[in-house]
């Protein structure tokens, strides 16, 4: 009991050194500076816990909602706790922190403990009538396997802000499967994931599914240039080209104002 007390204090010491797993393997996602309503300094970031699987279909609301990705830690090991995703979340300034765990497997072995041994010899000899007595001293080790075992768990961490701002356009959009290509006919344009509630898009009647291959003539090849559009025609009436479900169709919008607070 005090072998595994020592281990489990050696361990704890370790940890306490080292950055989180949520700090090692945080991945941002890009944000214009000053985008987010900032956390109170004095307030600790909100921790939901929940299923891997509820995770996308949760943020998926508090997008529709105006609330945006700071980014997302995701690893494997065997220490991940919630209050650990929150001081990450409260490292960077986020309002909530999604957090789930989930069961990897467990692993078993044995972890050789090593003590020094000590034993004693003393007794009499006798010769030619005459006789005495002798002891000694012998010093060693002798080690032992503990058996130990270990659990892995997967974590993931999604970190999101309330927007400061109303949305421009009000979508999420990312480059298209080979099977989304595919199914629009297109290889060029960008899926829409989700539409913002209230937003610009969802006034025109831009839905998930949809895809977006020009921005007023002008045809969309990368993310970059997609957003720089969108941000330098912020306030204006644009048309946008889509693709839904395989058919062509056209939506004039007016964009919203560039950085227009909520």
């Amino acid at each position: 009991m005090k072998f595994k007390f020592v281990i489990a204090s050696l361990a704890f010491a370790m940890l306490q050194g080292c950055a989180s797993g949520f700090e090692t393997y945080y991945k941002p996602y890009p944000q214009k500076s000053g985008s987010v309503t900032p956390l109170e300094p004095s307030r600790q970031p909100e921790v939901e816990e929940v299923s891997p699987q509820q995770i996308n279909p949760l943020f998926e609301r508090y997008f529709e909602d105006g609330w945006v990705s700071l980014g997302y830690s995701e690893f494997s090991g065997s220490d991940g706790s919630s209050s650990q995703a929150q001081a990450q979340a409260k490292s960077i300034g986020a309002h909530k922190v999604l957090y789930s765990c989930s069961l990897q497997g467990t692993s078993t072995g044995s972890l050789p403990m090593t003590v020094p041994t000590v034993s004693y010899t003393n007794g009499t000899v006798t010769s030619g009538g005459a006789y005495g007595s002798y002891s000694g001293t012998t010093y060693g080790t002798s080690t032992t396997y503990v058996p130990i075992s270990v659990n892995r768990y997967n974590f993931l961490a999604v970190y999101i802000s309330p927007s400061k701002y109303k949305p421009i356009l009000g979508v999420q959009a990312r480059r298209k499967s080979a099977e989304e290509q595919k199914e629009s006919g297109n290889i060029n344009g960008f899926y829409i994931e989700l539409v913002l509630r209230n937003s610009p898009a969802a006034i025109a009647g831009i839905l998930p599914g949809d895809t977006i291959l020009k921005l007023d003539g002008k045809l969309l090849d990368d993310l970059k240039s997609w957003y720089d559009s969108v941000q330098n025609l912020a306030g204006k009436n644009v048309d946008l080209e889509l693709i839904r479900k395989g058919v062509p169709i056209t939506v004039s919008l007016t964009l919203g104002k560039l950085d227009d607070p909520k």
